[in-house]
């Protein structure tokens, strides 16, 4: 609590943990935490009277904490562990205070926009003036694209998915002014706009591929 040191877990699925009262209930804490044993992992306790700008230049983990079982867990139980009675409060307080944010509404998740069918059409900025995407969707074009003869040359070689990893594009926002199929496989093309930034001259473009 009084430390300026924010540890955040980055270890598979800890992140995913909830919270569980410090009070019982069914919502129980069912583990602690407690610093790792360094003869069982890369935990250096050394590095626990460190400063934190010492700790800053550490290019790789130096501390380490353990998940402890309060009590025999059962299997398909979800495991939770007590974030601290402040915490629990503040939370509560904020689930108290709660409104729906402008335009969740319409919300559409991540899920639920993946479930589409991958072969539907995206939709052109003339068919959004009907048809609009949700507030909380975005289309975003890849730069990689920009560089036209490079992409169509891979696509042509069948190398398409190697060059999007070689180039590792950056992605802008963008609006489809039309798309058309080419092909025996009847792959979608797609004509974008979108403004190019220029940072150095703070001024900007707007383009089309």
């Amino acid at each position: 609590r009084e430390s300026t040191l924010l540890l955040c877990p980055y270890g598979l699925l800890t992140g995913l943990i909830n919270h569980g009262s410090s009070s019982g209930g069914s919502k129980a804490a069912n583990v602690r935490l407690q610093w790792s044993d360094p003869k069982r992992a890369s935990h250096k306790s050394e590095f626990l009277n460190t400063s934190v700008k010492e700790l800053s230049k550490q290019e790789t983990a130096v501390l380490s904490m353990d998940f402890v079982a309060l009590r025999d867990i059962q299997e398909g139980e979800e495991i939770l562990v007590d974030y601290g009675d402040e915490w629990e409060e503040a939370w509560n307080k904020h689930v108290k205070g709660w409104e729906p944010v402008e335009g969740s509404d319409t919300y559409v998740s991540a899920v639920d926009m993946n479930a589409v069918d991958i072969d539907v059409v995206l939709r052109t900025e003339f068919d959004q003036m009907l048809d609009p995407y949700p507030s909380n969707v975005d289309l975003k074009f890849d730069l990689a694209f920009d560089k036209r003869h490079k992409w169509i040359k891979a696509l042509q070689k069948g190398t398409l998915d190697l060059y999007k990893k070689q180039e590792e594009g950056d992605l802008v926002l963008c609006n489809i002014l039309r798309w058309n199929k080419e092909g025996d496989d009847g792959r979608i093309l797609y004509t974008v706009v979108w403004t190019d930034h220029d940072e150095e001259n703070k001024s900007k473009r707007h383009k089309q591929a």
